[in-house]
């Protein structure tokens, strides 16, 4: 999960072992209308890169967005199937954002 002060309204799969970070590939994975939503972020897509800098573990997008406040923007790298993409995400306050259990 990302973290709460600082929202992207994503959960990523701590079990995907390939490149990058994959978004939780079922409904729980990006929050409807958060800001992962609204960028097009889908569950199942595979983040490969923060503003630039890969990401190798489900840690590092965490520790970056820490860095963030809410309303700056981040830029990921994300892999949709067999097509990769730069989307930028715009992050929320994770007061704004209600999260379920799947």
């Amino acid at each position: 999960m990302w973290p709460r002060t600082r929202s992207s309204a994503c959960r990523l799969d701590g079990r995907y072992t390939g490149e990058g970070v994959m978004v939780v590939d079922d409904s729980s994975g990006v929050v409807e209308g958060g800001p992962a939503d609204q960028a097009g972020i889908e569950a199942g897509d595979v983040i490969t890169a923060i503003d630039g800098r890969p990401i190798t573990q489900t840690d590092e997008p965490i520790v970056a967005i820490r860095a963030k406040a809410a309303g700056d923007d981040v830029v990921l790298t994300v892999q949709h199937g067999d097509s990769s993409e730069d989307i930028t995400v715009t992050l929320g306050s994770s007061d704004e954002v209600t999260y379920e259990q799947p």
